[in-house]
């Protein structure tokens, strides 16, 4: 089950290796790209 991000998850998520992505309900999410930036 997907669940709203918090502030906090947000904050801690770091740069990888790779591009992730941390999904959130309705189909949105946050991407991490391997520089650290995330949208």
């Amino acid at each position: 089950m997907m669940m709203k991000l918090s502030d906090m998850a947000v904050r801690q998520a770091k740069a990888a290796e790779k591009t992730y992505s941390i999904p959130e309900t309705d189909g949105l999410g946050l991407v991490v790209t391997p520089a650290g930036g995330k949208s």
